[in-house]
């Protein structure tokens, strides 16, 4: 089966998927969180800026955020996922677009 996640697939997947998004960000088992190696959260003073591609509402942005203190710019197509995002972690800025999201990023790095 062929999916179209440029269009409308994405805000499906968001909607079948929304109930495992993580609510608090102090403490929680992510299996992708647990590929980066212990001492990238040891950097945290150094980091400046992330780029979260397909971050759905932002969540993993948000922790990464917090860890870090630096700005999170998240790269979602789905429209239900940036819309429940922007009002979750209003801090994170989201886009859809690769031409927005590198103009958001430009932003991010020299403001």
């Amino acid at each position: 089966m062929v999916t179209d996640f440029l269009g409308t697939d994405g805000d499906a997947y968001f909607e079948r998927n929304k109930h495992v998004q993580i609510v608090d960000h102090t403490s929680f088992n992510d299996p992708v969180m647990a590929l980066l190696p212990e001492h990238v959260f040891k950097k945290a003073g150094d980091v400046k800026a992330m780029l979260d591609f397909g971050g759905a509402n932002g969540w993993r942005g948000e922790f990464l955020r917090q860890q870090f203190g630096c700005d999170v710019a998240v790269l979602e197509r789905s429209f239900l996922a940036r819309s429940a995002g922007q009002q979750q972690y209003p801090e994170l800025l989201f886009t859809n677009t690769l031409s927005a999201f590198l103009t958001a990023i430009l932003s991010l790095f020299f403001k």
